[in-house]
């Protein structure tokens, strides 16, 4: 059994079971909140979870020896046209958030239908960008010189993110820079709920040849322009921001999804039982 580092628990395990409205095992509740590889016996699964989420009034045990976990019914469903959407996307030095930086960050709000305030900045990463990164993105060395470091720009940023849910293409992976790069400067980690477009258009779009941005955009005739570059974080941010907006209407019309919960329940459907 091995753990991932740069990686938060309580979160994990809060958005797993808003995407299970009847409650987890313990077992492969804490697989997914302490990201474990392998099998978990599962009374230690439910020590471990004791251990996290005891004194939480947003969990709760569920009676019994069932050892089953589910989140406390204090809250009604959230409809879709209330929810802020923070549609994000990062441009990176490399594809390990432990070991690499952030060199742009692309954001826009997303709330009733309409792409609204943006928070767009190139951000130093203190060291060089490679070859094949610049090749991708056209950003340079010199680009970022005089540009921030991300620990100039992480207040800005947690306030644009207040009262949001995370939104992005293969979400997971700007979401993880994001909140290790919060880390590395002792800011609070993001602990939003998190959609994905890309989980989003494999269930309402399986007839696509891709699920990438290029793919999905170009289903939808988003066109980018010269002001929203495709492999830059405001292009694509941008994009996938219109991108999610179709695909809340589709999940909508075609499966009666109507809040933030149905939505997070829908993305974690396997395809093969929507066909």
């Amino acid at each position: 059994m091995s753990y991932q580092m740069n990686h938060n628990p309580k979160a994990c395990a809060w958005r797993a079971l808003l995407a299970s409205p009847g409650g987890m095992k313990s077992g492969p509740l804490a697989r997914r909140a302490f990201a474990l590889k392998g099998r978990v016996n599962g009374a230690v699964a439910d020590g471990l979870l004791h251990q996290l989420l005891d004194g939480d009034e947003r969990f709760v045990r569920e009676p019994g020896g069932a050892r089953r976990w589910n989140l406390a019914c204090n809250s009604d469903p959230t409809p879709l046209e209330n929810v802020k959407f923070l549609v994000l996307d990062v441009e990176t030095t490399g594809g390990q958030p432990s070991y690499n930086r952030v060199i742009e960050i692309g954001a826009f709000h997303l709330c009733g239908g309409e792409v609204g305030k943006s928070f767009i900045t190139l951000v130093n990463p203190g060291r060089s960008i490679p070859l094949g990164i610049t090749f991708l993105t056209g950003i340079k060395n010199e680009d970022v010189a005089d540009a921030p470091r991300f620990k100039d720009i992480a207040q800005s940023l947690l306030l644009f993110c207040e009262d949001t849910v995370f939104a992005g293409h293969n979400a997971m992976f700007d979401f993880q820079f994001i909140n290790t790069e919060l880390q590395r400067c002792g800011r609070p980690h993001l602990e939003s709920a998190v959609v994905c477009t890309v989980r989003l258009a494999r269930r309402l779009l399986p007839e696509l040849a891709s699920r990438s941005l290029d793919f999905v955009a170009a289903h939808f005739g988003i066109v980018f322009g010269p002001e929203d570059e495709r492999h830059r974080g405001s292009g694509d941010a941008w994009a996938t921001a219109h991108v999610l907006n179709h695909l809340i209407n589709m999940a909508r019309e075609r499966y009666d999804v109507h809040t933030l919960e149905e939505l997070l329940r829908f993305q974690a459907i396997p395809p093969a039982k929507l066909r």
